[in-house]
């Protein structure tokens, strides 16, 4: 993703309708989602974005390299809105209870 449609300098107006492959620049805002870039790191330097896999309505999900592990994982950045964060806090509960995975 370039640098000028993560931060909303784009020549489209906000009215214009987006790909699928693009959740539109105007909710990269307070409360909307974080403005992640490849490099950045997450965790003290433990993950760095590589590349970005896809958005929904309540997050973007990235493909990020775990310096720790040694291998590829993805990671899902939520909407910053508390009805949002509560959303997410419920998929958590609900992955640590119907399956093996355990957050770290």
């Amino acid at each position: 993703m370039d640098e000028k449609n993560h931060q909303g300098g784009d020549d489209r107006s906000e009215s214009s309708d987006y790909t699928s492959e693009d959740e539109g620049a105007e909710d990269y805002r307070r409360g909307g989602y974080h403005a992640v870039r490849i490099g950045d790191t997450f965790k003290g330097g433990q993950y760095v974005v590589q590349s970005k896999l896809g958005w929904g309505h309540f997050s973007t999900v990235w493909l990020a390299w775990d310096n720790i592990e040694s291998k590829y994982v993805a990671l899902k950045v939520q909407k910053s809105a508390q009805h949002y964060t509560e959303a997410a806090m419920d998929e958590i509960t609900s992955l640590t209870t119907n399956c093996r995975w355990r957050p770290r």
